[in-house]
């Protein structure tokens, strides 16, 4: 899990995750958790892998790349940050660039990892 490994590597000192589905409602693959958002399925496997819950923070009600960000910024603070590393499904990786470098401080470093599917 990509967000675990950047966790791991120290790469940053907290997680936010968004995500209530998305639009075409493609999971990936090797999720089985019916019922469960986006998000709460990511969050519940960080844990389960030893990042503790007060480096989270999420939401589960976006579905689309900029609810995404909107949504990011009611649960936290961006002008406490210069740098960002988010993580996507390769397809989108270009358009949440685009969407997060719109609507974040121009001073912050936005940087990609992305996931095949």
């Amino acid at each position: 899990m990509k967000p675990l490994e950047a966790y791991n590597k120290g790469l940053g000192d907290h997680i936010i995750v968004t995500g209530g589905g998305s639009l075409s409602n493609m999971r990936h693959p090797e999720w089985n958790n019916s019922g469960m958002s986006e998000a709460e399925v990511i969050v519940k496997n960080l844990v389960e892998n030893g990042v503790p819950r007060d480096v989270i923070s999420y939401e589960t009600s976006s579905m689309f790349s900029i609810a995404n960000v909107i949504e990011a910024k009611k649960i936290f603070d961006f002008t406490t940050i210069d740098s960002l590393l988010f993580v996507c499904k390769s397809i989108a990786t270009g358009r949440q660039y685009r969407t997060l470098t719109k609507h974040l401080p121009s001073n912050i470093e936005i940087r990609a990892s992305f996931i095949e599917l």
